[in-house]
């Protein structure tokens, strides 16, 4: 089978850590996979052929935030149009952007189109009482609502995703969906590091200073500007507590103003380290180096960052939100927070955030407890092989689906011909 994989592209986010792990492993399994990796900094396009890869970059024009999408559409149809001559049985894509793409190459191959919606930004974003930055996130929520309805089928990370979809999806038009949940391998992907994790704590928290983690990008509907607001309430408690900030986004200009307002207002900022970006290889290292993770996103679909926290053996405090409840366990594998309003925004509870961290750090038994729990969890319902066993039947029967649909058009417009010549004689 020649699949051809649209995504957005970011250097280490779960969607493209996702894109890659299924590619690789279509690859290994003797399929065909084409890449179009979109990307307004670095848009590039990937043809695979066994393990090469052939890039065709494509420079796009200025323009507001919208418009340079939209245009990364155009780049994709017009280097599968210059470059790819290999008929393609199925188009794989994720996220909202890829998905237009898909539906248009869809038509025009006559090939099936399986969307994988990983989450729907936009309107999850208006949910909790983020608003778009700019005017021009209209259209993204047109086109998010529009994937909803557009494919041949949907892959989807969670339950409560699929509802969202199936609420979404015009009258009489929902997709096939199929809840497909992330995964990843039993075991990490590297040895451990513990002259990395040494390392770390030596640097940020030399006197053995409790450690609490953040890991993912800074985008608004994170949540971290609700972690770095719990921070000062731990320290009352903990004075010696230091966080570490890793990650980094394209929106990070807009928000790092809003986190150091934050901070600002809470007198001092010498206990918060924002590291940036850090390499995918080295994120075992920090999981370890912490004593605890925080996950106080606003929404999500189902972050890798909560299962390789589980399979890393890092106790995790969360927030209490339906799709995490599909992973997690309350006082079983994880710290549950529950959500309220703040300044308009639906978050975690700050001062439960701040409590659940406490007992974390206090209670190395519950710790234990709950690492132990939560690594059993991820090696038996997370394991990367089902998901990628169950994402290679998807395709089948989205490949059956098709032939079906057009063997019953042929059937009909020859059943047709048939009356109609009945009816001339």
């Amino acid at each position: 089978m020649h699949i051809l994989s649209i995504s957005p592209h970011f250097s280490s986010n779960g969607v493209t850590l996702h894109v890659e792990a299924l590619n690789k492993r279509l690859v290994q399994n003797g399929h065909r996979v084409t890449s179009i990796a979109l990307s307004v900094t670095n848009p590039v396009i990937e043809q695979w052929y066994g393990q090469q890869r052939v890039s065709h970059s494509h420079a796009v024009p200025g323009g507001n935030w919208f418009e340079q999408k939209m245009r990364l559409i155009d780049a994709a149809i017009g280097s599968f149009n210059q470059n790819i001559v290999e008929r393609v049985d199925l188009i794989h894509s994720h996220d909202w952007l890829a998905g237009r793409a898909a539906s248009l190459l869809s038509e025009k191959l006559g090939c099936p189109h399986l969307a994988t919606i990983h989450t729907l930004t936009e309107l999850q974003r208006q949910a909790v009482g983020l608003p778009g930055n700019l005017p021009v996130h209209a259209g993204q929520v047109q086109l998010e609502k529009e994937l909803c309805s557009s494919p041949d089928a949907i892959i989807t990370v969670s339950r409560d995703m699929a509802k969202k979809i199936r609420a979404l999806a015009a009258p009489g038009k929902t997709p096939r969906i199929e809840v497909i949940p992330n995964g990843v391998t039993a075991d990490s992907p590297e040895m451990p590091r513990p002259i990395k994790s040494n390392f770390l704590r030596q640097e940020f928290a030399p006197q053995k200073e409790p450690l609490v983690l953040f890991m993912g990008r800074l985008a608004p509907q994170k949540g971290v500007e609700f972690l770095l607001a719990s921070s000062f309430m731990v320290r009352k408690s903990r004075p010696d507590t230091r966080w570490i900030i890793a990650g980094d986004h394209v929106a990070s200009h807009m928000m790092r103003p809003q986190y150091e307002q934050v901070l600002q207002q809470g007198g001092f900022r010498d206990h918060v380290h924002f590291v940036g970006e850090i390499p995918h290889r080295d994120v075992i290292a920090y999981y370890r180096a912490a004593d605890c993770l925080v996950v106080p996103s606003l929404f999500e679909g189902c972050p890798y960052v909560v299962l390789e926290a589980m399979r890393n053996g890092i106790p995790i405090v969360a927030s209490d939100l339906p799709c995490f409840r599909e992973i997690l366990t309350d006082r079983e594998t994880a710290l549950l927070v529950p959500c309220e309003e703040l300044n308009g925004t639906r978050g975690p509870d700050v001062n439960l955030l701040a409590r659940a961290q406490l007992e974390i750090l206090d209670n190395s038994c519950l710790a234990n407890s709950l690492t132990t729990a939560a690594a059993q969890v991820v090696r038996e319902e997370y394991p990367l092989a089902r998901q990628l066993e169950r994402t290679l039947k998807a395709y089948t029967q989205a490949a059956d689906m098709q032939f079906a649909a057009t063997d019953a058009r042929q059937r009909e417009a020859g059943d047709s011909g048939i009356r109609l010549g009945q009816g001339s004689a």
